[in-house]
């Protein structure tokens, strides 16, 4: 059985707003991940949105999404941002 990720990032920092992980890649799940999102944030508009990733089944990958997606916001660097992390590059622009 395949297990599916919805990610809402936003497009100019690449952080990670919210996200929701399911056994059925439809609506829902990306519903959630845009609830999620909102409630975390209440982001503005420009959000891109992934979703539909499929993943093996395994306990353990619920566990590594929580830890990996904090990693992603605070510590992941982009080239894209001039080598910062999307929470550091949030912080310049301000």
């Amino acid at each position: 059985m395949y297990r599916y990720l919805a990610v809402v990032r936003d497009k100019s920092s690449r952080r990670v707003l919210g996200w929701a992980y399911g056994k059925k890649k439809d609506v829902a799940l990306t519903l959630e991940a845009l609830n999620r999102a909102v409630h975390s944030r209440k982001p503005r508009r420009g959000l891109i949105f992934y979703n539909g990733l499929t993943y093996q089944k395994d306990d353990g990958i619920c566990a590594a999404l929580k830890s990996y997606l904090p990693f992603c916001n605070s510590a992941r660097l982009h080239s894209s941002l001039n080598y910062v992390s999307p929470a550091t590059s949030e912080q310049l622009a301000r």
